[in-house]
């Protein structure tokens, strides 16, 4: 563990250990990652009273806990996978889109929006298809 450094008249908190040196525990009990879905999970102390499990495929953490125990309970609270909802708005959101844009060439063809307007309206469907597009939960 790394010693407290002095600054000044004050004392600041020592620098955390490096991950390498931290302790790791093997839990099987812990679920897969809710990030990557990688299976390669451990426990690990962090400090002198606070423990974790980490994803060795990503880097994610969990929630800290006061034992190993209750760190894994923490861990696989984590939500996974995408609510049922999720798909519903996605195709309703991609169809709001697709309607935007046939609205947008027919005023395009009629003539009736400025060049201003045709370029806000462009970026706006642009930002939202890709904001559709690439959401995840």
């Amino acid at each position: 563990m790394a010693k407290p450094r002095i600054k000044g008249a004050e004392q600041i908190e020592a620098d955390p250990e490096p991950v390498s040196e931290l302790k790791s525990f093997p839990v099987p009990e812990a679920g897969y990652c809710p990030h990557c879905h990688g299976e390669q999970v451990s426990g690990s102390k962090v400090g002198d009273s606070k423990y974790q499990v980490q994803c060795h495929e990503c880097g994610l953490c969990g929630p800290f806990g006061r034992s190993l125990k209750n760190a894994v309970s923490n861990w696989n609270s984590i939500p996974r996978g995408r609510p049922e909802i999720y798909e519903t708005i996605r195709t309703r959101a991609l169809h709001l889109i697709s309607e935007g844009l046939g609205v947008y060439e027919q005023a395009l063809d009629s003539h009736k929006l400025t060049d201003h307007d045709c370029l806000a309206i462009a970026k706006m469907l642009e930002a939202a298809t890709m904001a559709v597009d690439t959401w995840e939960l």
